[in-house]
């Protein structure tokens, strides 16, 4: 209880601060942010947001570039770098790969672990009809709307966990000041 908190305080407060150092430091590795990354595409609540924004604006970026006449080959590595996830990075430079060995983009997405059934659907339409570049923005237009609807939600979920935390502090505070008047006087009487 709290007796173990009291002898063991700096203790714990130590352990706590060098976790988080460790984790800092292990997400600065390229595995740990790639780790991250994937931990942060899949995880409860904010995931499948993270994940469409992610998704969004690679299809954006790629679909501008090609739409400028940058090759699909730079403009792949150039949209996973804009991405801003390791695993997407990954994912198009093997699709770079794959698609420089003659295969079409949308099979060889097809077969990395980041680019959605959507996304590689439309890029197999866009590839047929040979108008990448629009396919790859309404992919994009239609995950940014999931996205704000996506947001909407959660800070409707997190409204109400941030309002009661600051009632329990709130009441935590009242107590730790009140508690000791009314210890102080019922010594008295």
């Amino acid at each position: 209880g709290t007796g173990f908190l009291q002898k063991n305080g700096v203790l714990v407060g130590a352990a706590v601060i060098g976790l988080a150092l460790a984790i800092r430091f292990w997400i600065a590795t390229p595995a740990g942010k790639e780790n991250w990354d994937r931990f942060l595409l899949h995880a409860p609540i904010i995931g499948p947001v993270v994940r469409k924004a992610t998704i969004s604006r690679f299809a954006r970026v790629l679909g501008t570039l090609v739409f400028g006449g940058v090759s699909i080959l730079e403009a792949l590595e150039i949209a996973g770098l804009s991405a801003g996830n390791r695993v997407f990075l990954r994912s198009a430079v093997e699709v770079g790969a794959e698609v420089r060995a003659g295969r079409p983009i949308a099979e060889a997405m097809r077969d990395t672990e980041a680019f959605p059934p959507v996304l590689t659907h439309m890029v197999a339409i866009g590839e047929e009809t040979g108008d990448l570049p629009k396919m790859l923005g309404r992919v994009s237009d239609s995950l940014d709307f999931e996205v704000d609807t996506g947001m909407r939600r959660l800070v409707s979920l997190v409204e109400p966990i941030i309002v009661l935390s600051m009632g329990a502090f709130v009441g935590f505070v009242v107590l730790a000041v009140m508690l000791p008047i009314f210890q102080a006087q019922s010594l008295v009487k």
